[in-house]
């Protein structure tokens, strides 16, 4: 099957942004949300998909974080804008949010950075009249399962030993897991 190199090929395009072609990336999206929906029904536990899943599925679901995750950020607002494409934006969400449950970190950081910049976003956006603003209020589902997600991922924070030196003193003494400190302080942004 060639629907990890589809995949591949439409994250790079989705990459692109030219506004000359917003048709087109709104017909790329809608024609890969059907597609997609046939191939892995919305009910999916793709978590479960994953941990049992041959390399080539395990790849096709990671590859899929990096479409919507690129897609989103670069062109999501471009299909939220139109209301006949509500539910399919939130189908890929829901997508996203299953994809992030899957038990490997590397395809969780793909869909940490996509809510990461999700919620920069509506953080900046101000409110005038609005107690919240229509965008974040489109989101606020989405968010709150998010936020669930975060806390039950949560990685550790940096560890702090109290220990004594040589001289007797009582000092702290800083555990490094650089990679484990950069997943917690993205995480932490994001909530």
């Amino acid at each position: 099957m060639f629907r990890n190199v589809t995949l591949k090929c439409l994250t790079e395009i989705a990459g692109v942004s030219v506004s000359q072609y917003e048709e087109q990336f709104v017909n790329l999206f809608t024609l890969t949300m059907m597609q997609l929906k046939q191939m892995l029904p919305l009910n999916t536990n793709i978590r479960l998909a994953y941990a049992n899943g041959k390399d080539d599925e395990q790849n096709f679901i990671q590859n899929l974080s990096l479409f919507l995750c690129t897609f989103l950020k670069e062109h999501g607002q471009l299909i939220e804008k139109r209301l006949n494409l509500r539910e399919t934006l939130m189908e890929a969400l829901h997508y996203m949010l299953l994809v992030s449950e899957v038990e490997e970190t590397e395809i969780f950081k793909i869909c940490l950075e996509y809510w990461n910049h999700l919620a920069a976003e509506l953080y900046r956006e101000r409110s005038q009249h609005f107690d919240v603003p229509p965008r974040r209020q489109l989101y606020l589902p989405v968010l709150s399962k998010v936020r669930l997600l975060m806390v039950s991922r949560m990685a550790k924070p940096e560890e702090v030993l109290v220990v004594e030196n040589d001289q007797g003193e009582v000092v702290r003494e800083f555990m490094k897991d650089t990679d484990s400190i950069n997943l917690y302080k993205n995480m932490r942004e994001t909530l």
